[in-house]
């Protein structure tokens, strides 16, 4: 039986088909796409990688996850961290608590140690938002957050940021500059060409390393990567 459009179910289970169903094609996809970051980012000595889109609906949050349950599934030892203060939700996903996290322990309310989320995934930690109700947008542009990265750079093998889009968000040209590589995930019927021109451009302002693209079909059904 197929499931109806806009099931919650389906649309977890879509989250996490690296994890619900590991022998799938796009399973393998997202393997193969694992495989070719590892050498590349293994290459360069590049840990920290921030994962964002030009526009929302590319299906950016869930390519981060599958891409992250990969890794782990490749014996590396994974941080996913929530810099999506507009619009958090790989705590949804992963079916987490977001009482207290990444905005807590770059203001120092809270240490790392007591906001990380140890997942059901093994290898898989999460760094929440944390509750952003407040305004927390310029935080991340502050040399706490740089801070916390070069100490987290030593406790993991690798770091995906989720943040927000480039052309709807200034916050995450902030935070491609703190980090050592970005991936850019578009969407076949989403995503416009002069829209990852218009990218492109921001982030080399930015000063930011673009090491790859993803092409993400609908529903994320199929991706085909693009790595430099």
């Amino acid at each position: 039986m197929g499931f109806k459009k806009n099931n919650p179910v389906a649309a977890k289970m879509r989250s996490l088909l690296s994890y619900t169903n590991p022998y799938s094609s796009i399973a393998e996809q997202y393997r193969s796409t694992r495989t070719n970051l590892y050498f590349l980012t293994k290459k360069g000595g590049r840990k920290i990688l921030l994962v964002t889109s030009p526009r929302k609906g590319a299906g950016k949050t869930t390519t981060l996850v599958n891409l992250a349950i990969s890794m782990v599934k490749g014996n590396e030892k994974v941080l996913i961290i929530d810099a999506n203060f507009r619009n958090p939700s790989i705590h949804t996903i992963l079916k987490l608590q977001n009482r207290r996290g990444l905005i807590d322990v770059i203001k120092g309310i809270q240490t790392f140690e007591n906001a990380v989320h140890q997942t059901y995934i093994e290898g898989l930690d999460v760094l929440t938002s944390g509750d952003t109700r407040t305004s927390a947008l310029e935080e991340l542009g502050t040399t706490a957050m740089t801070e916390l990265l070069e100490i987290l750079s030593n406790k993991y093998d690798a770091i995906l940021i989720d943040a927000p889009s480039v052309l709807e968000a200034a916050e995450a040209r902030f935070l491609a500059s703190k980090s050592d590589g970005v991936i850019l995930i578009t969407n076949k019927f989403v995503t416009k060409i002069e829209e990852i021109v218009k990218t492109q451009k921001a982030l080399e302002v930015a000063k930011a390393n673009i090491i790859g693209v993803v092409l993400n079909e609908k529903n994320n059904s199929w991706l085909e990567e693009y790595f430099f």
